[in-house]
């Protein structure tokens, strides 16, 4: 984060320190009397997004507990623009509003600068973590994905796949920027998984190769959960399914497990090693002896008391942890086939191996709604059978993606490349009532490719996670609401517009029209007097790195299992910032007729734009979207 993010964040702490030594001047006998109010339970010091009512405000109902005179507030005003003046934020200003709320005006020309000058010195890291990896290292595990070949598995890819896919690949990008070492666990891909994502440019890491390797790690993890004191009885593995509950959510495979061979060549390895090779551990490790592993696994079902290991570790079930319901789960069967848990467990495992001895890891799984029970056994299954301190896993939740061809039409199930299609042909029929005959050509087919890419990974990640997203897929003739779901495409077009806007002055630069740019130092940001332009720089510029941090913030400090990343915030914040940039250049000539007294504001607005340009390309970044430099 940069010093002048830091200093935004410690703005609202430095006033209300200040009020509350204050206070306690004013009360000696009970100065935290009013600390402890209700007023506190909220942040009192606030940033506006109005900046024309004041860059922050102090609330009434806090102003009157903690200055109850007008003597007081006077007082406090003035000792508050005086302290504040040598502030890195400087205060201009502070003034008793009519509803009592005490405003905080800063000193603009001043941030203009240090937040320009901190934009431009870092580029495309602005917002980014400056020193890479030290934050520690985060595993991304993607749950809609295969864990192994199922051949009777279709090669179409639903949306709610798509959505997991983009999320996992948006997240993977900003914890990068934060410093994050990031990994991937590896995964199967079908031909058609691969080629359904061809146009989004994104390739999940595959399934290894390495038979022999994952053949090792399976005898490993089943042989640990096989002498594991959490092992379930026979009894207990055959008894009565809790209600709700599919196979999929203990474990079981709906099909044959076409992993099958594989998992029987893990048993066939077991049983023929040697009698003499003992599995002992002491009971403090949580084994139990045993002293044949033909014996014991030789057509034995190998299941996992969940419900025991929760209740000894302590963890909580219900409302925002484990699921109530969690009681046994299969990692394999009697017939030598290896279970969807076991299969998870595998690709953890061999993901986190392959990272050596890394420390503070932490594991985010991405899961469909409908999976959410089943990754909860994973989680739980892989922390009794890892090597690895499997305790740091956390969940996000991915609600489903549903399509209706009308409003109020039934919904329909809709693959990738059919809802690509139809989203293209918009694309298309948009860009001809906008742009006219000149839409054809290469050039056009590859914008409207990178449009329709833009709009769909708004749709699906602008919305949160755990929400469901609803798609209208109805023809745009017919159906007024579907403009309105082209927010990608409408911040492209205001990255373009700004692009332009820079083209175009380097050619009348060229033509001798305007000077070159001159130095930022040189800039006099006191002619940028609209609200709107400071709205810009205090709204969006100086406050885009907060967002990735409040990412950070949540991986950091969450204990799970659920985690819920506030990821689609960045989407919302390109959205507004481009419609808050397309009103002010509605009405503003940024280039003027060349005129020397126009300069100076030229220059600002010019350095403005290209912080608000920079802004928008590293957002978009993070979404894996390429900006176009021309429509």
């Amino acid at each position: 984060m940069s010093v002048m993010d830091k200093e935004f964040q410690k703005f609202p702490k430095a006033v209300e320190s200040l009020l509350i030594l204050q206070s306690s001047q004013w009360n000696p006998d009970n100065p935290m009397k009013w600390k402890s109010s209700n007023v506190m339970k909220s942040q009192v010091v606030k940033a506006n997004r109005k900046v024309r009512d004041g860059d922050f405000t102090v609330s009434a109902a806090l102003v009157k507990q903690a200055l109850p005179c007008q003597e007081q507030i006077k007082s406090f005003i003035a000792h508050l623009k005086t302290e504040g003046q040598n502030w890195t934020l400087p205060i201009r200003d502070v003034v008793m509003t009519t509803k009592g709320l005490l405003s905080i005006k800063l000193h603009r020309p001043g941030i203009f600068q240090k937040v320009l000058t901190e934009v431009f010195s870092q580029g495309d890291r602005y917002g980014e973590s400056q020193e890479d990896g030290t934050s520690g290292v985060v595993v991304i595990n993607n749950a809609a994905l295969m864990s192994h070949p199922d051949a009777k598995s279709s090669d179409e890819v639903g949306l709610d796949k798509l959505r997991c896919v983009l999320f996992c690949d948006q997240l993977k990008n900003i914890l990068r920027k934060l410093g994050f070492t990031v990994h991937e666990v590896c995964k199967h891909q079908s031909p058609g998984f691969r080629n359904a994502l061809k146009n989004f440019q994104i390739q999940p890491p595959s399934l290894s190769i390495d038979q022999e390797r994952r053949t090792h790690i399976a005898s490993k993890l089943i042989k640990k959960a096989a002498c594991s004191k959490f092992r379930a009885t026979k009894k207990q593995t055959h008894k009565e399914m809790p209600p709700n509950s599919s196979n999929m959510e203990v474990g079981i495979s709906q099909n044959a497990d076409p992993s099958r061979e594989n998992t029987e060549q893990v048993f066939k390895a077991m049983k023929t090693q040697t009698d003499d090779d003992k599995m002992s551990e002491n009971s403090s490790n949580g084994e139990v002896q045993r002293s044949d592993k033909h014996e014991l696994l030789c057509g034995d079902c190998v299941s996992l008391d969940l419900k025991q290991y929760l209740t000894d570790c302590g963890i909580e079930q219900g409302k925002g942890n484990f699921d109530r319901n969690i009681d046994i789960a299969k990692v394999t069967d009697g017939d030598g086939d290896g279970t969807s848990v076991l299969q998870q467990c595998i690709c953890l495992e061999e993901t986190c191996q392959s990272l050596g001895a890394e420390t503070n890891t932490k594991v985010i799984h991405v899961v469909p709604k409908t999976k959410e029970f089943h990754q909860q056994l994973v989680d739980l299954t892989w922390r009794i059978v890892s090597d690895t301190d499997g305790s740091s896993q956390l969940h996000a939740i991915c609600g489903p993606v549903l399509t209706r061809a009308s409003s109020g039409g039934s919904e329909k199930d809709m693959t990738v490349e059919e809802f690509y299609s139809i989203r293209e042909a918009q694309t298309r029929e948009a860009s001809v009532m906008k742009y006219g005959d000149e839409v054809q050509g290469d050039h056009w087919n590859e914008v409207i490719k990178h449009l329709t890419i833009a709009g769909i990974k708004f749709e699906l990640l602008g919305m949160q996670l755990n929400n469901q997203v609803k798609l209208d897929v109805s023809d745009s003739k017919q159906n007024s609401s579907w403009p309105d779901s082209r927010d990608g495409v409408f911040v492209m077009y205001n990255y373009a517009r700004l692009a332009t806007l820079f083209s175009n002055y380097d050619q009348e630069v060229t033509n001798g029209t305007y000077p070159p740019l001159p130095s930022l130092t040189s800039i006099d940001f006191a002619t940028l007097r609209e609200d709107q332009e400071w709205g810009l720089l205090f709204n969006y510029v100086l406050q885009y790195p907060i967002i990735l941090q409040d990412v950070y913030q949540e991986v950091m400090s969450n204990l799970g299992p659920k985690v819920n990343l506030q990821m689609h915030k960045i989407c919302g914040f390109l959205v507004s910032l481009s419609r808050d940039l397309s009103s002010y250049y509605s009405h503003v000539h940024i280039l003027g007729g060349g005129h020397s007294h126009l300069l100076p504001v030229m220059f600002a607005r010019l350095y403005l734009m290209k912080a608000i340009q920079q802004v928008i390309r590293n957002g978009l970044s993070l979404l894996n979207i390429r900006p176009l430099e021309q429509m």
